[in-house]
């Protein structure tokens, strides 16, 4: 009888490490942690109205291997995510809109864009593709590029449907 009970107390001891594990861990968990990505270009817009944020756009493919391996690990990472609250997320698949990627010059994936809402102009662009948490967190903190003064084409009358 008493080896029922430690084999009882340690499966118990086991089921509390993980529990307490899981509500530790602070980021990328579980999918109420994960950043929200829109599909649809036309409700981020809306969303960045609501709320004053500017957007910022991921333009990416599933069949892109670093694009997949930064959805699972930079922009998971707890800095990243922190700084990604700071804006509307939306995420463009070049393969059901290879207008838009066109019209804004897409040749390496991932790439990202922070445009500003209410004008359309891009403040930052990213054109290197997929990076780690300690490069991609500096270009998406840094303050708006001067010498970008390069507007979204056809920003206001864009009309997305949702692509996921």
């Amino acid at each position: 009888m008493p080896k029922k009970k430690i084999v009882l107390l340690c499966g118990l001891c086991g089921i509390s490490l993980v529990a307490a594990i899981y509500s530790a861990r602070p980021w990328g968990f579980g999918r109420e942690r994960t950043p929200i990505w829109n599909a649809d270009l036309d409700l981020a817009r809306q969303q960045a109205r609501a709320t004053g944020k500017p957007l910022l756009i991921e333009f990416n493919a599933e069949w892109c291997g670093p694009c997949q391996r930064m959805k699972t690990t930079t922009l998971h990472d707890l800095s990243v995510a922190q700084s990604l609250q700071k804006f509307v997320l939306v995420s463009i698949d070049i393969d059901a809109h290879p207008e838009l990627a066109s019209q804004l010059d897409v040749e390496t994936i991932p790439q990202f864009f922070i445009v500003d809402f209410k004008s359309g102009r891009i403040l930052q662009e990213n054109r290197i593709g997929a990076m780690p948490p300690e490069d991609f967190l500096p270009w998406l903190n840094a303050g708006s590029d001067s010498s970008l003064n390069e507007v979204f084409p056809n920003f206001h009358d864009q009309a997305l449907p949702a692509s996921r």
